[in-house]
């Protein structure tokens, strides 16, 4: 749990001084592909996935 303070129109008083809420924060968004870890290969020159496109497999450099 962390303490948030904010400030928003609160024109139909709905919001009393004290009263706890349910928020969400969102400090950042990313767009990102999820693999298992397995799938993640090493080499020398960096990790690395196979990839599948027209039926034949290619290796893709990825950033972890």
């Amino acid at each position: 749990m962390v303490t948030v303070r904010g400030i928003m129109n609160n024109a139909s008083e709905t919001l009393w001084p004290g009263i706890l809420v349910n928020t969400k924060l969102i400090i950042r968004v990313e767009e990102s592909v999820t693999v298992p870890s397995a799938a993640v290969q090493r080499s020398q020159s960096g990790n690395y996935v196979f990839v599948v496109q027209d039926g034949k497999a290619h290796v893709q450099p990825v950033k972890v």
